[in-house]
């Protein structure tokens, strides 16, 4: 198991109640998120994952934020 799924897991969070894998399109078609946060998570941000609350990103998740960053 990943840290990062042992993290959903200590937190109760997973797919069915606001969790979404960026690598996944199932957010992108679900959740109705301004184009700027659209275009963060997607471009500079670039979160592993992210859960969400009332369509809001609340919690962003990442495996190894340096691999994420932009040089």
């Amino acid at each position: 198991m990943s840290k990062l799924e042992n993290i959903y897991q200590t937190l109760g969070i997973n797919t069915d109640n606001g969790l979404y894998y960026t690598n996944e399109t199932k957010w992108k078609s679900e959740l109705q998120f301004p184009n700027r946060v659209l275009r963060l998570l997607e471009n500079s941000i670039k979160p592993d994952a992210f859960f969400c609350i009332d369509n809001k990103p609340l919690i962003l998740f990442f495996e190894n934020p340096n691999a994420n960053a932009d040089p």
